[in-house]
């Protein structure tokens, strides 16, 4: 259905600081792809989007709920995040992919 890409900056203490569209001068750390899947009963059509407004507000609602990352590496730094937003139909029985 879409992909966005954001990007987020991390505070001295852990917190998200502030969430960008744009990547920035500096560097940053790529977290991979996270993938949100939604289910519907409905057949509908469907078109790829890389910057729809509402999967933007969606990825940024996401980073902004984050709670204080605990993981003294990011502190200071810009993460990358690249979401993957699916739709499927329900009654379908999901697949497990072994990581």
């Amino acid at each position: 259905m879409g992909r966005v890409e954001l990007y987020a900056q991390v505070s001295q203490n852990g917190a998200i600081k502030e969430v960008l569209e744009l990547q920035p001068e500096e560097g940053f750390v790529d977290i991979e792809e996270i993938v949100i899947v939604g289910y519907t009963d409905v057949e509908a059509e469907y078109t790829e989007s890389s910057s729809h407004k509402s999967l933007i507000a969606e990825g940024r609602r996401l980073i902004e709920s984050f709670p204080i990352l605990e993981i003294p590496e990011l502190y200071g730094q810009t993460m990358k995040f690249k979401f993957k937003f699916e739709i499927r139909l329900t009654g379908r029985q999901p697949v497990y992919l072994p990581i």
